[in-house]
């Protein structure tokens, strides 16, 4: 199994210019599904596309449904995961955290820490603990 995952469409698809403020341009609609949709687009309040950051949060933290609470989750030997995993998990608490979408990160922001949170190719390839742990 190639394990390659990859989300698009998540609604506000429209054209954006980015010298202009689009803070407005959405506001009240609604469209999406209710238990991905973030609090201002369920209040029906304004938003802006950072409302998508709020719901590819989480769909990431189901597509890595990890529990990071319980301490046997990890040991020694799954280092390597342990620290991608735990930044991936501190980028989607980012990505969430803030009921104010002002003050969510962009996409670019998220993708700027690809390196940090993603899992090498190679590791998932050699390493035979991988299919084990996911």
């Amino acid at each position: 199994s190639n394990r390659c995952v990859k989300l698009c469409d998540f609604g506000l698809a429209t054209e954006h210019d980015i010298n202009r403020e689009t803070t407005y341009r959405y506001e009240h609609s609604f469209v999406g599904t209710f238990a991905y949709m973030a609090p201002e687009v369920t209040s029906r309040s304004k938003y802006n596309h950072k409302s998508d950051i709020y719901s590819l949060s989480l769909i990431g933290q189901q597509l890595c449904a990890i529990d990071l609470q319980d301490s046997e989750s990890f040991d020694t030997k799954e280092s390597v995961f342990k620290t991608s995993i735990l930044c991936l998990y501190q980028t989607l608490q980012s990505m969430m955290s803030s009921p104010n979408w002002r003050q969510r990160p962009e996409c670019r922001q998220v993708l700027a820490k690809y390196n940090e949170w993603s899992i090498d190719k190679s590791v998932v390839t050699n390493d035979k603990e991988f299919n084990e742990i996911f």
